[in-house]
């Protein structure tokens, strides 16, 4: 199918012909959907479309794919924006399609309605379809779950010894009577109590498993979980495959975005195909399911890890805080990220001041890292030490000072990654590093903001340029420093020797960085103006301006220029 952007006409509607109609006299003839003058409902309808489309394509055999009577009232419904599809009971007038008007008698059987509302939602489940006629529909499936546990009862006693053999071809449907979003509430309401944190917040990763599986229960129809064979779990992983429209966006999924959603859609099937509260059980090749995000090829780009040049992280070491620096370092020394940092404890950080208040040389932290659960060690730079000794003392100010206690906490003595009150992830770490960049593009416009994930990628290349990958990997404590030899850990030691020795290497080349501050415990001297401003005022002056002409073309007052230019 070939991809064209979405544009709209001279109207402002959007537009779109997909497909294949018959006409009265069998002709084929292009179909047309009007998606409105809204872009983002416009592309959401599309891509449902298109999703259809495929379905009616895969399944036309030699034939070519047209809409037919069953799938057309399907389209125009999506057409119209419509967010569930009504299936009305078959009538005499019906018998041609469902535009026809609802006169005469009704020929459907109750369990045969249901059967073709059930078909159809197996067929598309990334639609969600209702019945017209409620009643009707509740009869039907009772029936059919009546008569389907009995002939499978029956089935059971005269094949019993045939059911290995059979398994290979799948197993009948059996409504049971619960559906695909009763599973998925009972998911979340299980992942909330075993992500429970603090006996009053679910974890971070908790909370990204409930969102996830909100996209799920948004995007995927509501079906009996007994009809969820092969074909309709595989369909149900396609769907997510193919990247549908996002909420938020009105655009296709991130590929991460994606990955992360399949793999816990099969991360819901385990638990569902365990659960005794539901009757489900995994298909046969569950795990042969075709679960790869599909990327276009314009979207596949050669990778590059977006790291800080070393004028830019001198930048950032001048600009900021005693604190900011405390971040700053401990990134670039440790390959730290904020869950390194928040949970940092005061006994795992070495620094030992002599009798003239200088710090020893041999100043370390050892860790074990929270993600990967892989120890680290790191020698400190003199910088580092410093920092962290003053961190050590601001800390014996605040409350619970004792060796197993957190060593970096905010001014109102709470961690840094205590949730907030929405039971959200503490942004206080990346907005600091944020604000940080700010005040450095007051001066240079074109300083690169990056997010704080971006330090510990940038000290990662250093160290693998200085040293090897292996050494890298053992500073940024990833779980296998050497990726063919799953044992190597329980059998010898870690070898950080190594990594200090990349450490020294890595001190040296950034010691321009270094230079730009004298004592990293004493804050930047504050400006109310930025740095450019200050230089111009002197420039100017210098060059034999008058106060009063200094003052208006920099737009400050006569006392401000006189402040910036008494000691020049």
């Amino acid at each position: 199918m070939r991809k064209t952007e979405l544009k709209p006409n001279s109207h402002g509607e959007f537009v779109r012909q997909l497909g294949w109609r018959i006409t009265e006299s069998g002709t084929p003839t292009h179909a047309k959907f009007r998606l409105g003058k809204n872009r983002r409902d416009a592309e959401q309808r599309l891509s449902k479309l298109e999703m259809l489309w495929q379905s009616i394509e895969s399944n036309s055999g030699p034939n070519k794919a047209h809409w037919d009577d069953s799938a057309w009232p399907i389209a125009k419904a999506i057409e119209k924006g419509s967010s569930s599809i009504s299936i009305p009971r078959l009538t005499e007038s019906r018998r041609g399609g469902w535009f026809a008007p609802p006169t005469g008698a009704c020929f459907e059987r109750d369990d045969d309605y249901a059967r073709r509302l059930q078909e159809f939602q197996t067929k598309y489940p990334f639609l969600i379809f209702i019945p017209e006629d409620g009643e009707a529909f509740q009869r039907g499936v009772q029936l059919k779950v009546e008569l389907a546990n009995a002939n499978l009862d029956r089935l059971d006693s005269e094949a019993q010894g045939h059911r290995q053999t059979l398994s290979k071809f799948g197993q009948p449907t059996r409504l049971v009577g619960q559906t695909l979003h009763q599973a998925i509430d009972a998911y979340i309401q299980w992942v909330r109590k075993d992500y429970l944190q603090d006996e009053n917040f679910v974890s971070p990763n908790g909370m990204a498993k409930i969102r996830m599986m909100k996209t799920v229960r948004r995007i995927c129809g509501d079906v009996d979980i007994g009809s969820l064979g092969y074909d309709a779990v595989e369909g149900l992983f396609r769907i997510l495959r193919k990247r549908p429209i996002a909420k938020r966006s009105g655009e296709k999924m991130k590929p991460k975005t994606a990955k992360n959603i399949v793999g816990e859609l099969g991360r819901f099937f385990r638990w569902l195909h365990r659960s005794e509260e539901f009757n489900w059980q995994k298909p046969d090749d569950f795990a042969e399911i075709n679960k790869k995000v599909e990327i276009a090829p314009d979207e596949v780009k050669v990778r590059q890890v977006k790291t800080y040049s070393i004028d830019e992280l001198g930048l950032l070491y001048e600009y900021a805080t005693p604190m900011d620096r405390v971040f700053l370092l401990l990134a670039l020394n440790c390959g730290f990220g904020v869950a390194e940092m928040a949970r940092l404890r005061v006994e795992e950080v070495i620094v030992s001041p002599n009798a003239d208040g200088a710090i020893e040389s041999n100043a370390l932290i050892r860790i074990v890292r929270p993600k990967s659960g892989v120890p680290g060690e790191w020698n400190l730079w003199p910088h580092t030490a410093k920092l962290l000794a003053w961190t050590l003392e601001r800390r014996k100010s605040q409350l619970k000072y004792e060796p197993a206690a957190r060593l970096l906490l905010n001014e109102n003595g709470e961690p840094y990654d205590k949730l907030t009150k929405g039971n959200n992830r503490n942004q206080q770490i990346p907005n600091a590093w944020d604000r940080l960049s700010s005040r450095i593009q007051e001066d240079h416009p074109t300083f690169p903001r990056l997010s704080f994930g971006k330090l510990r990628k940038t000290t990662g290349n250093l160290v693998r340029s200085v040293a090897s990958d292996e050494v890298a990997s053992l500073f940024l404590c990833h779980g296998k420093p050497v990726n063919d030899d799953d044992l190597l850990d329980a059998y010898t030691n870690r070898p950080f020797p190594r990594v200090q020795e990349a450490l020294l290497s890595l001190g040296s080349i950034l010691g321009p960085m270094f230079e730009r501050v004298g004592d990293p415990t004493e804050a930047p001297k504050k400006n109310y103006l930025s740095r450019q401003k200050v230089a111009q005022i002197k420039r100017l002056r210098s060059q034999g301006r008058s106060v009063e002409q200094i003052a208006k073309q920099i737009g400050v007052s006569k006392m401000t220029v006189y402040r910036h230019t008494t000691s020049s």
